[in-house]
């Protein structure tokens, strides 16, 4: 499929985003489809059926499946009720995989994100996609990518505003956490 299908998966994700905030139900784009749209004058990874990371918020959650279901998207069902108050899972009608962080990214480190959902239309927070590279303890290349062009396309400042990497976010989560600290500084 080649470059038409991330195309086709920028625009589904994009497509969903609006759909969603048109229905009042916060939905953000994470992940390398995220960076894509924060950085369009960098070259895209493009990849074959490119999966869709999303974020949203619990508070929406039902209503969330609900949009997710009338738009033709299978749930998993098992997976949701174990783990939906975190993540939530579905199938495209293409049969694209279709992930939704709930309030916060769990991985090698916990980033809480449910109250800045809002800060960026489409994606999380520049700081926010920022960090949830460099919480990767064993960073790969395309995550490496990731964080190069985010901190190539956004200034560096004291503060957190959006459209910017604030340094006030990056010290407030890394300032009190040795482990946060420890995998940042190691992979910057």
């Amino acid at each position: 499929m080649g470059d038409d299908a991330e195309v086709d998966a920028l625009d589904e994700a994009l497509s969903l985003v609006r759909g969603a905030d048109e229905a009042g139900i916060p939905l953000r784009l994470v992940g390398g489809l995220a960076v894509r749209v924060l950085c369009p004058d960098f070259p895209p990874r493009l990849r074959d059926r490119q999966d869709l990371d999303l974020a949203s918020v619990s508070r929406t959650r039902a209503a969330l499946t609900a949009f997710l279901v009338a738009r033709g998207y299978e749930p998993d069902r098992r997976f949701n009720a174990l783990y939906g108050h975190k993540q939530l899972y579905f199938a495209s009608p293409e049969g694209r995989s279709l992930d939704v962080l709930v309030d916060r990214l769990e991985m090698c480190h916990v980033l809480e994100f449910k109250d800045r959902i809002a800060r960026m239309p489409f994606t999380l927070d520049v700081t926010d996609l920022l960090l949830s590279k460099l919480q990767i303890v064993e960073l790969n290349e395309k995550d490496a990518q990731d964080v190069l062009y985010l901190l190539s396309a956004y200034p560096v400042r004291e503060g957190d505003e959006p459209g910017s990497v604030g340094l006030d976010r990056i010290g407030s989560i890394v300032g009190g956490d040795w482990g946060w600290w420890r995998t940042l500084t190691m992979n910057v």
